[in-house]
């Protein structure tokens, strides 16, 4: 949700006037710009500017992440929407941010034009918008597409950018609006790379008297350390006041890990928690993390506020590094990582991949390699996917790369889902009635999971899979349905009422909300069940020894009625060999107590391998929280966990401090 600075005075104003029922006028004066909130930064969020839903929710998401980035960066910022945009909103604000802004109504234009003219400065990505550019003094140039999956995998930024900017930063695009300086106006400060890191002669930024422009958007993709560096160097120039207040932010929270006072109350506890083991090194780094902080107090002094952000990111780095390696609870029987990308790390170089996973104590990798209508390998099931086509074929480079380093790999299949199935695949089973129905009678794009055909469908595709890779097992996502509001497809009504040996008088009121919605549920809970049954029978009889799971609701039993998944009797039965509950949750408070009930439900808890999101989308988690919960997990008795995800954040931010004892004593 956007969010805005409210002052003290405000905030007394604002309860003061809920007293006397004035709550209404308030808000649309606070959040309307009526008059100016006092922030350094304001971010617009893509609204009346972009053409679509989708393309509002693309804006949210990623000025939601900038937003997340200015907070960390200690940046005083507001978020306003297209709509609210106008002069007063920006009266107290020196620097405006169109994170994603496609082409812009001619008023707001205008507003930026007057803000531009009395000394405001602009920082734009990938707008489509002629007159924008003109108003920067650029100019607009093609819409490109990537010829290949590597063509834009970094920027450069080169000595034309503002000091401290002067880095390379990943970041794989795969479409940009090139745009082109004007002589004597605007520069180019930085160009796209490939992933050789050679100059691809594409733009990725410019700069200009009135601010800077971005190609493409700023994903948030892994890269975020060096991209807050990027952002804070260009803020600067804009407002040189903002590295100071960065700098003075940077140093009150240096080295506190988000839950100490602050850093001599951090060393204390490493100190303490430490004399058992790791001494010296614990030594080490609490040594070092003085020295740094007492060099960065120095330099706010010199008001070198640059140079305090690098020392505060070392501390931080010092600290965390010692943290880790004293809460880490190894050994970790099953330490696996989810792959969505289905392609590792390091674009589809498994060997790099799998070499990175194990120097982190990593076990098992669950590489998506399948969903409807969409595999990394040449199927005679499923059409290929873009991933198969660009690096080959991905189990098939998993499975030898992990078997030379010792891992083990789990094909990740998704099931029911059809987002990434072609379109006459998809129009096809909607005419033949294979596709959910909710209980307003609207169509969705998932398999049914009664009819018959679907579940051929799935079984026929894991049991390709399994015949044609040493895979050491078979992990089943979105093996459920979307939600308790589906599916009451007309064929689920007569499979229903077969079982029952009756009609049902009001579909779908009865089953859904009526007398018989208890029966339903348990129903279609069993048609769930069954491809989970039939998959592990499957699996164990074309390679014993295989294994079968499942990533499940965490929230047991309930999830039996809202989806249809029992996974305590899959597991009491044996059709699966372990569960992954994704407890997603920035709050380890939380994840304790989820953790703590899921183990309680059944004595097998040797096969419930709790799932933590690192980058999920409820919130990322930075190393620390991460080894907190898996160290919850192990006390609450868990012998193996799952993390989500494995990509660029998780490489760089998280598993540099997953060290192994015999790494990390040596660091």
């Amino acid at each position: 949700m956007p969010r805005c600075a409210f002052s003290r005075i405000k905030m007394d104003l604002l309860i003061r006037c809920v007293r006397r029922s004035c709550l209404a006028i308030v808000l649309y004066s606070i959040t309307c710009g009526t008059t100016g909130i006092a922030a350094d930064v304001v971010l617009v969020q893509g609204t009346l500017s972009a053409p679509n839903a989708a393309e509002r929710r693309y804006s949210h998401r990623l000025t939601g992440s900038m937003s997340r980035w200015l907070d960390e960066l200690g940046v005083k910022h507001q978020v306003i929407t297209d709509e609210r945009l106008n002069e007063q909103a920006l009266r107290n604000s020196r620097v405006a941010m169109l994170v994603y802004n496609p082409t812009l109504p001619s008023q707001e234009r205008a507003v930026l034009r007057e803000f531009v003219g009395r000394g405001g400065k602009l920082i734009v990505f990938y707008s489509a918008d002629v007159e924008l550019a003109e108003l920067m003094d650029m100019k607009l140039g093609d819409y490109l597409l990537a010829q290949n999956s590597d063509e834009w995998t970094s920027f450069l930024l080169n000595e034309k950018a503002p000091p401290h900017a002067r880095i390379r930063v990943s970041q794989t695009s795969r479409n940009i609006r090139s745009v082109i300086p004007i002589h004597g106006k605007s520069t180019v400060i930085g160009y796209w790379e490939n992933a050789s890191q050679t100059s691809t002669g594409h733009p990725a930024w410019l700069s200009s008297a009135k601010g800077f422009w971005m190609s493409h958007v700023l994903l948030d993709d892994g890269d975020s350390s060096d991209k807050k560096l990027l952002i804070l160097a260009l803020l600067g120039w804009c407002d040189p006041e903002i590295w100071k207040d960065a700098a003075k932010s940077a140093f009150a929270s240096a080295g506190t890990l988000g839950k100490y006072s602050d850093l001599e109350a951090t060393l204390r506890e490493l100190k303490e928690s430490g004399r058992a083991m790791h001494t010296q090194a614990t030594e080490n780094a609490i040594s070092k993390a003085r020295t740094h902080y007492a060099n960065a107090s120095e330099m706010i002094q010199r008001g070198d506020y640059a140079d305090v952000i690098h020392a505060c990111n070392e501390i931080n780095n010092i600290v965390m590094r010692a943290y880790c390696r004293i809460r880490m609870p190894w050994p970790v029987a099953m330490l696996g990582a989810w792959n969505h990308s289905g392609m590792g790390l390091h674009g589809a170089n498994w060997a790099k991949t799998c070499a990175t996973l194990k120097s982190h104590g990593i076990t098992d990798v669950f590489p998506n390699f399948l969903w409807p209508g969409s595999a990394h390998y040449d199927s005679n099931i499923q059409p290929a996917s873009d991933v198969h086509r660009f690096y080959g074929d991905q189990p098939a480079q998993c499975v030898a790369a992990a078997r030379a380093t010792g891992l083990k790999v789990h094909a990740w299949k998704v099931c029911w889902r059809l987002d990434r199935a072609p379109k006459a695949f998809v129009e096809r089973v909607r005419k033949e009635g294979r596709l959910q129905v909710t209980d307003t009678g609207r169509t969705i794009e998932w398999l049914c999971p009664s009819h018959p055909e679907n579940r051929i469908y799935e079984k026929e595709a894991i049991r390709e899979l399994v015949r044609k890779y040493d895979i050491d097992g078979i992990h089943l996502d979105y093996i459920r349905y979307p939600d308790a509001k589906s599916c009451f497809c007309r064929h689920c009504r007569k499979r229903f009422e077969s079982s029952i040996a009756r009609g049902v008088a009001q579909w779908p009121d009865d089953v859904h909300r009526g007398r018989l919605r208890s029966q339903y549920a348990a129903w279609r809970a069993e048609q769930i069940t069954q491809l989970v049954r039939d998959v592990n029978a499957l699996a164990k009889r074309l390679r014993p020894g295989i294994q079968v799971s499942a990533a499940v609701y965490g929230m047991y039993p309930q999830c039996i009625d809202s989806v249809g998944q029992d996974w305590g009797m899959w597991l009491r039965e044996g059709y699966v060999d372990f569960v992954c509950p994704m407890n997603y949750t920035v709050d380890t408070d939380e994840f304790v107590k989820w953790t703590r009930r899921q183990m309680a439900i059944t004595d097998m808890r040797d096969r419930i391998y709790p799932g933590i999101g690192c980058t999920a989308s409820e919130g990322r988690l930075d190393a620390v929280k991460t080894v907190d919960q898996i160290a919850a997990a192990k006390r609450a008795g868990a012998t193996g966990v799952m993390i989500f995800d494995l990509n660029p954040f998780l490489k760089t931010e998280i598993l540099p401090f997953l060290m192994p004892p015999a790494t990390a004593d040596g660091k």
